[in-house]
């Protein structure tokens, strides 16, 4: 009975963070060059979101703090930053369930 209740507790935890309402992330420029816009799409989703830098700019070596929405309830998510040459760098399928952090380079 122990076994079995303690397994129910841990999913319900599972499940309360999997399809909270907000998720944080981290993001950190190892790059060299400043990065100028940063989409995030549910992986499921065909577009990109609005650039949640705004007119802001990820120096190198800088890390943002990004919290939004997780209207989709999704663990998977796209990132694609784009630094000042307009270089653009892909991070697909990053599970944010099981990371906090995600690294441009």
């Amino acid at each position: 009975m122990k076994l079995r209740l303690l397994f129910l507790l841990v999913g319900i935890t599972f499940s309360t963070t999997l399809f909270a309402g907000r998720q944080d992330v981290n993001v950190v420029n190892l790059t060299r060059k400043s990065i100028h816009h940063i989409y995030i799409s549910a992986a499921k989703v065909d577009d990109w979101e609005e650039d949640i830098l705004g007119s802001d700019v990820l120096d190198p070596g800088e890390t943002v703090k990004v919290t939004f929405e997780n209207e989709h309830k999704a663990c998977v998510w796209d990132f694609k930053a784009v630094d000042t040459d307009g270089k653009e760098y892909l991070l697909m399928n990053v599970n944010l369930c099981q990371t906090g952090t995600i690294n441009i380079k």
